[in-house]
């Protein structure tokens, strides 16, 4: 690396994402600026996900796919966040 500190392991050993799921992964982080502002990490709005799927012309079972995956990793996303905020307090 560029400050001469070794990469961290997990990166180094970071999973492979299959093509088909990096539409979702992908999805996630775009659809995150839609968040709601307030005092804590809002959720993505399922409205926010159904315009993103509507506009990359997703039919009915790509578009459930997406809301599930979508939704799954904000879940994961929210409590990880939480779990930061605790620590700092």
């Amino acid at each position: 690396m560029r400050s001469g500190q070794p990469i961290p392991d997990r990166i180094l050993n970071a999973p492979q994402l299959s093509q088909c799921l990096e539409f979702f992964f992908d999805s996630f982080w775009v659809l995150s600026t839609c968040r709601p502002v307030g005092m804590g990490v809002g959720s993505i709005p399922v409205t926010a996900i159904m315009d993103y799927g509507r506009f990359h012309n997703c039919d009915d079972e790509l578009m459930h796919d997406l809301i599930h995956y979508v939704m799954m990793l904000d879940q994961i996303y929210i409590k990880r966040e939480s779990g930061k905020a605790k620590v700092k307090k």
